[in-house]
């Protein structure tokens, strides 16, 4: 079996090796997979495995940073990125909003006015039949006189039913892009709520304060 000679990379964050720096002493952690809750795990064991006892984690040599400096400051890392992370959600959600309500809105205003035509052409489709009707039925030449004759009327009408079921055929479609463009908005909504999930490190500022609270209530009193 050939030795493993992966090198051990060296954490950014405390310095340690990246197979250890999770580990102290008596304690350790698993990662979380979220970079700043992991940079502060990973304070919180360089200091139980720098010292065994926590009054000497204020401790630190001239020109370095205590153990407790680098935890706070793990802590404030982790609550900017919580909030950017939350600003671009917010951001992200006013976005789609916008460009929803406007895509909707468009194809609204679009199936309004094909609906609008279709009406008219329908109207005028049994304007012309009642002409038509009138004229075969009662010689009334009035309705009739506009056109050469018989045939030249029914093609009028023929052609006319045509452009009727054309523009019924648009709004149909109209119609199936508004049902598409709601439904995009509803599996955006749901993105949006999955993406909110990997927010859940949101309260990791509070959680270390509450770490280091419980700490200082186990420190041996003077």
């Amino acid at each position: 079996m050939q030795p493993d000679t992966t090198p051990d990379l060296e954490c950014e964050w405390c310095g340690r090796s990246m197979s250890r720096h999770m580990r102290a002493y008596y304690f350790g952690f698993d990662p979380t997979g979220a970079p700043a809750i992991d940079r502060i795990l990973c304070s919180v064991a360089a200091a139980g495995k720098g010292h065994h006892h926590t009054e000497r984690w204020t401790e630190a040599e001239e020109g370095e940073e205590s153990c407790v400096a680098l935890i706070q400051r793990a802590a404030n890392e982790a609550a900017k990125a919580v909030e950017a992370a939350a600003r671009e959600r917010d951001e992200l959600r006013a976005k789609v909003d916008r460009l929803v309500s406007r895509g909707i809105e468009d194809l609204r205003h679009e199936s309004d006015e094909l609906r609008a035509r279709a009406d008219e052409a329908e109207g005028n489709l049994a304007s012309l039949a009642d002409a038509l009707n009138v004229g075969a039925r009662e010689n009334g030449l009035r309705e009739v006189e506009r056109y050469r004759d018989l045939d030249e009327m029914r093609g009028a009408v023929d052609a006319l039913a045509i452009n009727l079921g054309h523009a019924r055929a648009q709004l149909g479609a109209a119609n199936e892009r508004v049902k598409k463009a709601e439904a995009r908005a509803k599996e955006l909504e749901v993105m949006l709520k999955e993406g909110a999930k990997t927010l859940s490190f949101y309260g990791a500022h509070n959680q270390a304060e509450q770490f280091r609270a419980a700490l200082a209530q186990k420190e041996p009193k003077p």
